[in-house]
């Protein structure tokens, strides 16, 4: 189900809108337990990204207060703060993993930067040095990343809807052009496939309003599908 989340300042909560495909959205925010932890934060950018390749994309947030001195007014408070990973375990992100440093955040970008099928996240922070964190994790779970190059449609894809079917589950991801606050993040998209090395059918709408099918999509590679221009693996996967 889509869902868009808002940050917010401190001692506020984290807002997650859930898309009741009806015209409206539903507060979810109790529900999906992201309003939990962080009352003493401000939260700035995030990012939806699936950082251990099971299926559900997990939320980053980078925080930091706005006000410099604030621990003069308030001894509670710190200008710098640490950033939150929330797990999503089927929609749930009841577990929080936080940063080991404290940094006053702003913008965040994500993408595969080493190459290796596993995101990673770029943070911006206020007169500091910007952080890389380097996505280590050294599970099994099978993955697929898609560079979509439009010929009839715009060059980069923007826009277009990708869905792919694997293991009985279908997801669907959609080429997006900005960012979150300040950024923009790869414009590849990336799916965690769990335990199926085999995508059953993959599926572009194209903005055009033209259509790829492919099946039996191999995972764990780089791909690069051109429209109506069939889909080629990257031996290299620099894009």
């Amino acid at each position: 189900m889509p869902v868009f989340v808002l940050t917010h300042y401190a001692e506020e909560t984290t807002a997650l809108f859930r898309n009741d495909n009806n015209g409206f959205f539903s507060d979810n925010r109790w529900a999906a337990k992201v309003a939990v932890s962080g009352l003493g934060l401000v939260g700035w950018g995030t990012a939806f990204l699936d950082f251990d390749n099971d299926g559900n994309d997990d939320l980053f947030i980078t925080d930091g207060h706005l006000v410099d001195n604030i621990q003069l007014l308030r001894d509670t408070a710190s200008y710098a703060q640490k950033n939150q990973l929330f797990i999503n375990k089927s929609g749930t992100f009841g577990q929080v993993l936080y940063s080991p440093e404290s940094i006053v955040g702003r913008g965040v970008a994500y993408g595969d930067f080493d190459n290796d099928g596993n995101a990673d996240i770029l943070v911006t922070n206020n007169n500091q040095q910007s952080i890389l964190y380097r996505n280590t994790w050294a599970g099994r779970n099978h993955w697929i990343t898609i560079q979509l190059v439009g010929t009839k449609s715009n060059r980069d894809g923007i826009g277009s809807k990708v869905i792919i079917v694997t293991g009985g589950k279908t997801r669907i991801k959609q080429s997006n052009g900005g960012g979150s606050y300040l950024s923009a993040s790869d414009h590849r998209l990336h799916f965690g496939l769990v335990n199926s090395s085999i995508i059953d059918q993959l599926v572009v709408h194209w903005p055009s309003g033209t259509t790829d099918q492919f099946r039996d999509v191999p995972g764990d590679q780089f791909i690069r599908i051109e429209e109506h221009g069939g889909m080629t693996r990257l031996e290299s996967a620099m894009m």
